[in-house]
């Protein structure tokens, strides 16, 4: 493997681990539209935009357009680290919600 691969390799197992072990920040998640939370919703199962636009009946151009929306507001640099984003939240919105019905 040549030492660029390497490096982004690591660098995104740091952006992994950032978004993993870090407390989501639920107040930037409200800046995010109802369709917009559906897109993360599924975008956090690891789905493409091709998979993503199947799921939900919507175009490329929209889910393009949406994610260019979301990185925007949410101060994000790219499409995989919003993924991770979206990973971290709605694992922490599971936990909550399996604790309160216990």
């Amino acid at each position: 493997m040549s030492l660029g691969v390497w490096e982004k390799v690591v660098g995104r197992m740091a952006i992994v681990d950032k978004f993993r072990d870090a407390e989501p920040d639920l107040t930037e998640f409200n800046v995010v539209t109802p369709r917009e939370k559906e897109i993360l919703a599924v975008m956090s199962q690891g789905l493409d935009n091709h998979e993503i636009t199947a799921a939900l009946f919507i175009s490329d151009g929209t889910i393009r357009s949406h994610t260019r929306n979301m990185l925007n507001r949410l101060k994000i640099g790219d499409r995989f680290q919003l993924m991770c984003y979206a990973k971290a939240i709605f694992a922490h919105r599971h936990q909550r919600f399996a604790r309160s019905k216990i």
